[in-house]
């Protein structure tokens, strides 16, 4: 059934549309961006549409993950700063881990669409897309949030039909199905805490499949139990970007509410150690 909703959201032209959207999306934020970095303004808000643009900092880093598996691991805290990345685990591995945890081990089941470049696919739009270029700031702010308001709902659709999928293929391995229009990859991704990798599998699994959570290694280096200055020896600045966000005022406002409860976290631990 779930193929039937798939073919009829494309042959409909909301496939077609959602991209076009996306597209369309990018467009009108690069216009604006542009738009404000001309002007040098960091940020601006449009009261009467609810959306702000604002530029930010982001500094991408390199981290020598082996030396700071080791170091961490070191210290007894790899297991409680780390997730597994699945796929660095031997097929064996994953056998194993399946038949120790049996119910315990919970899985994501994730669903893409690979496009027939030889299908029909047809489109709802029956608007040329606009010049963005000889269009004013303000009228762009409101173009995009017209056209988002039609994303978010083509989006959620579209991820409704692939979750329904993925539900209807939940058991069994990996596999890829037809549709009239193109072919569907279904994969599932376990979610195995470290401790069950470094108790089943042993310290050289954990140390191969483990990445950082950044977060977690913060709050643990607020806590006092790892060292600031130690854990920037095993990362490097790879590039320092200046970065455009472009969004809803309340988004914007449920953004700064969770950045502050998370300062709040951190001040608490740091005053309670």
């Amino acid at each position: 059934m779930s193929l039937i909703h798939l073919n009829h959201f494309i042959e409909s032209g909301y496939y077609e549309q959602l991209k076009e959207c996306i597209k369309y999306a990018d467009k009108l934020k690069d216009r604006i961006r542009d738009k404000l970095d001309n002007q040098e303004i960091d940020r601006y808000v449009w009261e009467e549409n609810g959306v702000v643009g604002k530029f930010r900092i982001l500094k991408r880093y390199r981290y020598d993950h082996a030396n700071l598996h080791e170091y961490l691991f070191n210290y007894g805290l790899l297991p409680v700063t780390t997730s597994i990345k699945t796929e660095l685990l031997f097929d064996h591995e994953k056998k194993i881990l399946k038949e120790a945890m049996g119910d315990e081990l919970t899985k994501e089941i994730q669903v893409r669409f690979h496009r027939d470049n030889k299908s029909d696919i047809p489109s709802r739009l029956n608007r040329k897309t606009l010049e963005v270029s000889q269009i004013s700031t303000s009228d762009c702010v409101q173009l995009w949030m017209d056209n988002k308001r039609v994303l978010d709902i083509l989006t959620k659709q579209w991820n409704l039909i692939k979750s329904a999928i993925g539900d209807c293929y939940s058991n069994g391995d990996n596999r890829e199905v037809r549709s009239e229009h193109g072919r569907l990859t279904i994969r599932k991704k376990y979610i195995i805490p470290p401790l069950n990798v470094l108790g089943i599998l042993g310290e050289e699994a954990l140390l191969r499949s483990a990445y950082i959570n950044t977060e977690k290694l913060e709050e643990y280096a607020v806590r006092g139990f790892l060292s600031k200055l130690e854990i920037n020896k095993f990362r490097q600045v790879t590039s320092i970007n200046r970065q455009f966000l472009l969004m809803e005022l309340e988004v914007e406002k449920k953004v700064e509410a969770w950045l502050s409860r998370r300062r709040e976290k951190l001040m608490k631990i740091s005053m309670n150690k």
